[in-house]
């Protein structure tokens, strides 16, 4: 199944909740933020992926909680693969149900 139609993220990419340094994206401009790094925590009871952008040359975040660790581990190995890409074009990687 593609990222983007995984019921587990839906929608993809995220609409809303991004920190930015700079500007904030807006709706029709989130897809083409592109994927700089991944990083995971495991900390609290819900995994967490924080998802580190690049819009407009400025850093945004976004954080992406799961609550089955499981799935998380596998969006965090394929979200990695996509560093460097456009969270748009990320939507069409293939993941496992």
């Amino acid at each position: 199944m593609i990222l983007r139609d995984h019921p587990k993220l839906k929608p993809w990419p995220p609409t809303s909740g991004y920190a930015c340094a700079g500007p904030t994206p807006s709706v029709n401009e989130v897809g083409g933020l592109i994927l700089r790094n991944v990083v995971i925590s495991t900390t609290t009871a819900a995994t967490k992926l924080i998802l580190i952008l690049d819009y407009k040359g400025s850093d945004c975040e976004y954080i992406l909680e799961c609550d089955d660790n499981q799935f998380a581990r596998s969006l965090y190995e394929t979200l990695k693969t996509g560093r460097g890409r456009s969270l748009q074009r990320i939507g069409f990687f293939e993941i496992a149900l």
